[in-house]
């Protein structure tokens, strides 16, 4: 995988050899930020404590004088890994090729666990950048200035990486002497001696994991005396800290962020899943390596949500199933035909389950009967999405029925920035585009589980993470110092913090990431809109040489989304789009040439995966220019002869 790395980065450079020549010619700006992560805090209770005046430095340094967001979300599925990456390369998990704490590599068959001391650190090689395959992290852009990534399991092109590979000190706390409140002090005295250093070794920018409150958490509850003792910890040390960056004479050049990586909520039961599945006779993938029957794997992290893989065709490669038919006809260890979608239907300890059905489609069905259909399009870079549930009267996360969402069931087109803030303060914020994002890795399973709030995979925990509910999903996102406009401010995601910190130190903007300014206004431009709408309609059905009535089909079905008369206005920028995505087959099939013996087979894997889809896309777009540029009069010749 660090062949792949290299190649990935050479890439980027040829690509982009212009870019760089303008990013040398640009001066850093002379300021430092430290990123501070609240490992699975609570932002209503860490809210709450700071309102009741137990957190007095936040509320004195941080709050008073800076900016704080109101409905911020992390990134689905919520769990560290997945979100530590979105703060240094702007990508969404599903973009990133970061599914999960857990996933099944389909290419080798092993199991690939970022919690295991083995893949702790392995998430560095496998970030992969869907977007434009180029690999940089926040640390990798700030080279050569020194940076450092602190008890993080994020920390590529990081110069300090604290404590190294194996945290003894915080394994000797948490496993021998049971002192997880240990574990913060260890990472702020990392911290301070990387801040006692000359003036020109201190870290521009560095990103701290805090990791007392997750730990005290999941043992005791997210509100327990406990976790409420390692809130009040942080706010001594963030006082101490403070105090050294003032005798450094570096608190006026110095931007705070404090965030969560995931929320948490109680629970404190058990949901054995994986033994479901064993003793209903599935043909489960064992303990042994070396063992090869077997056509299902399930995560399981404890956590409230998993993936399941499955390999509906015997003796031939594992591939990710794109239809939610390919469920029903799955062999058992006595060669029964079963219907996964079914079974799991039937465990009660079920919210929903979600699944591919299309290239740029996910079906939900929860257990309580409620269906829906998340559908988007990427048009000019940006996001319009779908929801569309069989019933509005009853869609798995009750958007239909609130005021504030009830409007985008439509089955129109919105843009993602609209979705989020429609749903920011439901109880499942950003579920759309949250769901769908994840399916848009092909490392992901086939079938993305979450279970109701007060279960878990693998253990019983007090309390837990990885639902879409609201708890899981909201972020704690305060900052301030010289870059920071003070206010209350409502609406951001984790992934917006990338391309802010790249503008607090002056790097030029760049496309490839899925940050957006903070505070984006939710787009409503009807051009973009339509051609989405145009996009997902031509998804769902075969290519224009393969449909018997042209005609009938446009009028029946094109025209009720699109107008005749902005069929020309759409032409330039449907042509835009074709020539985007062209350009991503292209930037593809010079990487594939890249790829050599050595290359993992991962890797070769995700480059054909990403072909395929870039090929159904630029199919679609030319179908579309074809609708509009000889569609504008259905009765035309013109249209006859498509």
């Amino acid at each position: 995988m660090k062949r792949i790395t290299t190649l990935l980065i050479a890439l980027f450079l040829i690509l982009t050899g212009s870019l760089r020549a303008d990013e040398a010619s640009t001066p850093l700006k002379d300021v430092y930020v430290v990123h501070l992560v609240l490992d699975g805090a609570n932002a209503n209770f860490f809210h709450k404590l700071m309102s009741d005046g137990k957190l007095p430095t936040v509320q004195n340094a941080i709050l008073r004088n800076g900016a704080h967001f109101t409905h911020a979300v992390n990134v689905f599925p919520y769990t560290t890994s997945s979100s530590y990456q979105s703060f240094v390369t702007g990508l969404f998990p599903g973009s990133a090729n970061i599914p999960h704490l857990e996933w099944f590599d389909r290419s080798s068959k092993h199991i690939v666990g970022y919690l295991n001391t083995s893949d702790y650190l392995r998430i560095n090689e496998d970030l992969f950048n869907a977007r434009t395959l180029n690999q940089k992290t926040l640390f990798e852009e700030l080279t050569p200035f020194p940076t450092a990534s602190v008890y993080t399991p994020v920390q590529r092109g990081a110069t300090h990486t604290l404590p190294g590979k194996i945290p003894i000190r915080a394994m000797i706390n948490h496993f021998i002497l049971n002192n997880d409140e240990a574990l913060d002090r260890l990472s702020f005295q990392s911290l301070s001696d990387l801040f006692e250093k000359p003036i020109p070794e201190i870290p521009r920018y560095s990103l701290v994991a805090l990791p007392s409150i997750d730990i005290l958490g999941h043992h005791y509850g997210t509100t327990s005396a406990e976790a409420e003792a390692a809130y009040l910890q942080f706010d001594r040390l963030l006082a101490k800290f403070l105090q050294l960056l003032e005798k450094r004479g570096l608190r006026d050049k110095t931007n705070l962020i404090i965030t969560n990586d995931h929320g948490m909520h109680d629970s404190g039961k058990h949901f054995p899943l994986r033994n479901r599945f064993f003793q209903a006779g599935f043909q489960m993938k064992p303990q042994n390596p070396r063992s090869k029957k077997y056509n299902v794997y399930v995560g399981d992290r404890g956590v409230s949500s998993t993936q399941l893989y499955a390999n509906v065709t015997p003796n031939q490669s594992w591939t990710p199933l794109k239809s939610a038919s390919a469920f029903s006809n799955l062999a058992d260890r006595q060669d029964r035909r079963r219907d996964l979608i079914q079974f799991l239907l039937q465990q009660q300890e079920i919210d929903f389950i979600a699944s591919r059905d299309g290239e740029n489609s996910v079906l939900i069905k929860a257990t309580d009967g409620a269906e829906a259909r998340i559908n988007c399009s990427r048009i000019d870079q940006k996001l319009w999405c779908t929801y569309e549930p069989t019933s509005l009267s009853h869609d798995p996360f009750g958007y239909c029925s609130q005021p504030t969402t009830a409007a985008l069931c439509d089955g129109m087109a919105r843009h993602e920035r609209e979705w989020l803030a429609a749903t920011a303060d439901t109880e499942k914020p950003d579920a759309v585009l949250g769901l769908w994002q994840i399916f848009q890795s092909p490392r992901t399973g086939d079938i993305f589980i979450v279970a109701k709030p007060e279960w878990n995979f693998r253990s019983a925990k007090i309390a837990t993470h990885g639902t879409l509910h609201q708890a899981d999903a909201r972020m704690i996102l305060l900052m301030a110092g010289p870059s920071v406009t003070p206010g209350e401010y409502r609406l951001a995601r984790s992934t917006d913090l990338f391309p802010l910190v790249r503008s607090w130190f002056n790097l030029p903007p760049r496309d490839g990431h899925d940050g957006d300014p903070l505070e984006t206004t939710p787009l409503s431009d009807p051009l973009p809109q339509a051609l989405a709408n145009l996009d997902m309609l031509f998804e769902r059905g075969p290519p224009l040489a393969k449909r018997i009535n042209v005609q009938h089909f446009v009028r029946s079905q094109v025209i009720p989304l699109v107008s005749p008369s902005l069929f020309s206005k759409l032409i330039p920028l449907a042509k835009q789009e074709a020539k985007q995505r062209e350009q991503s087959i292209q930037t593809l099939q010079t990487l594939k040439r890249q790829l050599s013996a050595k290359t993992p087979q991962d890797a070769a894997y995700l480059i054909n995966e990403y072909l395929a889809q870039a090929r159904s896309s630029v199919r679609r777009i030319e179908d579309i220019l074809a609708v509009l540029s000889s569609c504008r009069s259905v009765e035309s010749i013109e249209c006859q002869r498509l």
